[in-house]
């Protein structure tokens, strides 16, 4: 569960946030992060996603201090582009960054930006 930023919580970005993540959650692929829902309090708008064991790519380059293998870095580009491809024209993208990809032990790579790109990390 991810918390949106507050600007993006109320008035019309919340109304365009709210379509975008419609659209999103008939995303099916195995490179994206699918958005479950749309949740909110009296405080606070939160984004449910189906959950996934995943670190970001950022703390896997920081961990590695940046060294990939041009294989490595190259199955990563792989997937991150099947991802958006697929996406295009679906749904709009808020920002693709490493905060944003997320890497599971088996090295498949998940993309949670998209809409998510919009939140920042909440509890729960």
């Amino acid at each position: 569960m991810r918390r949106l930023r507050s600007e993006l919580a109320h008035g019309p970005s919340r109304e365009r946030l709210a379509s975008e993540i419609a659209r999103a959650c008939s995303l099916e692929h195995p490179h994206i992060v699918k958005p479950l829902d749309m949740l909110s309090d009296a405080d606070h708008t939160y984004v449910v996603s189906q959950h996934v064991a995943a670190q970001t790519l950022r703390s896997v380059i920081t961990a590695r201090k940046g060294r990939f293998t041009v294989r490595d870095a190259a199955g990563v580009v792989s997937q991150i582009c099947s991802a958006l491809s697929y996406a295009s024209g679906m749904t709009p993208h808020g920002g693709l960054t490493a905060s944003c990809v997320l890497t599971t032990r088996e090295r498949e790579i998940l993309l949670a930006g998209g809409i998510l790109a919009h939140t920042k990390a909440g509890k729960g």
